[in-house]
C-alpha cells in the first residue's frame, strides 16, 4: 500500500522508476521498526489501518496522550483546517475531509492486473525481516493474504489511475531536475548560486 501510494502520487504509477529513485520500503520499515524497538518515552505508536477504522477513538487515545481535551470534532479535519500547497501527497490531501479507508484495497486492485508489479512487490517485501514487519503490526508471511484471496476468487478488482493534477507535474519537473544534478549544467549552476547565497547571508 505505500509503495502504491508513493508510485501513483509521483510516479505517474511507473513503480520500477519509483523505485530506483527512492527504496522506501526497504529503507523506512527497518529504520522505524529500530526506533519502536526502543522508543522515547513520549512516542504513541498508530497503526494506519487502526486509525481508519476507528478514527474517533484513535484521536481520543491521541488527544489523552498528548494531555489534551478530548476534540471529537477534529475527526473532520476538512472542515477546520485547509492543507497548505506543497510537494506531499498531491493526490488525496484535498479531496477528503475525514479518515477513510478507501485506499485501503487499492494496491490489491493495482497488482492483480499488473504482473510486473506484483513481481517488484515481492521483491521489495522479501527483503523485509520479518521481525520488522511485526512491529509494524503485520505477519510478513500474510502480506499477500488480500491479494491472493482476490487471485482466488477471481474478481475484476477495478482500478483506476489517479488523475494527473499540478501538484504530480510539478512533481514529476521536480524529479527530472534532480536526476544526476550535481552533473548537468543547471545542478553547477545552482551550486553556484547556493555559494554566492551563503556568502550575502554570511553574518
Amino acid at each position: 500500500a505505500v509503495m502504491s501510494s508513493y508510485a501513483n502520487s509521483f510516479f505517474n504509477g511507473d513503480w520500477q522508476a519509483a523505485h530506483a529513485f527512492n527504496r522506501i520500503v526497504e529503507r523506512y520499515v527497518p529504520a522505524i521498526a529500530n526506533f519502536l524497538r526502543d522508543p522515547p518515552a513520549n512516542t504513541l505508536q498508530v497503526q494506519y489501518e487502526t486509525l481508519i477504522a476507528d478514527p474517533e477513538a484513535k484521536l481520543a487515545e491521541m488527544f489523552s496522550f498528548l494531555g489534551l481535551e478530548n476534540q471529537p470534532e477534529a475527526v473532520n479535519y476538512g472542515e477546520r483546517f485547509e492543507a497548505q500547497k506543497g510537494m506531499g501527497d498531491p493526490i488525496t490531501v484535498h479531496s477528503q475531509d475525514r479518515p477513510v479507508s478507501t485506499s485501503l484495497d487499492k494496491w490489491v486492485a493495482e497488482l492483480v492486473q499488473d504482473s510486473n508489479k506484483l513481481a517488484l512487490a515481492q521483491n521489495i517485501v522479501s527483503a523485509l525481516a520479518p521481525e520488522d514487519v511485526a512491529i509494524w503490526g503485520f505477519e510478513k508471511a500474510s502480506l499477500f493474504d488480500d491479494l491472493q484471496q482476490a487471485q482466488s476468487q477471481g474478481h475484476a478488482l477495478a482500478y483506476k489511475k489517479p488523475k494527473t493534477n499540478n501538484y504530480v507535474l510539478q512533481r514529476r519537473i521536480m524529479l527530472a531536475l534532480k536526476k544526476d544534478i550535481h552533473n548537468r549544467p543547471h545542478g553547477r549552476l545552482l551550486e553556484r548560486i547556493r555559494y554566492y547565497c551563503n556568502v550575502l547571508l554570511r553574518e
